[in-house]
């Protein structure tokens, strides 16, 4: 009979899902951040850029590659190029401002962030209520 095992333990990773150890596989489990910190937060990056420059760099760059890709290939991308977790929290969830932004999670390390970026790959168009009624078939 074969495992599944395998087969989720691999779609967690795309979707950046914390590794954990299963029977026979030489994954450390995951450890949970100690702390969370919002980016949206008044302050909250430059705190970051004062006590860990490292962290800040990452999440800068991180920031800007999340708003210009989508939910599917964000965790694989921050962890091949960043060696972070991450996913959008709702990736088919946006947020009704102009324009649209998605919130987005990552761990860098022991440190977990999250933060609204603008989303920048598919920008979308206000288009007036009026508009649509009219447009549509009868």
């Amino acid at each position: 009979m074969t495992s599944i095992i395998p087969v989720l333990a691999l779609t967690g990773a795309l979707l950046g899902a914390p590794t954990v150890a299963t029977p026979g596989s030489d994954a450390a489990p995951a450890s949970p951040p100690a702390r969370t910190i919002n980016l949206d937060a008044p302050g909250a990056l430059e705190a970051v850029a004062a006590t860990n420059p490292g962290h800040y760099r990452k999440l800068v760059e991180i920031l800007r590659v999340s708003s210009e890709i989508d939910c599917v290939a964000m965790p694989a991308k921050l962890y091949v190029k960043f060696g972070a977790t991450g996913s959008c929290t709702a990736p088919n969830l946006l947020m009704t401002s102009f324009p649209a932004k998605r919130h987005v999670w990552l761990q860098i390390e022991d440190a977990a962030y999250e933060a609204n970026v603008v989303i920048r790959s598919s920008p979308g168009e206000l288009i007036p209520v009026d508009q649509r009624l009219k447009a549509r078939p009868k």
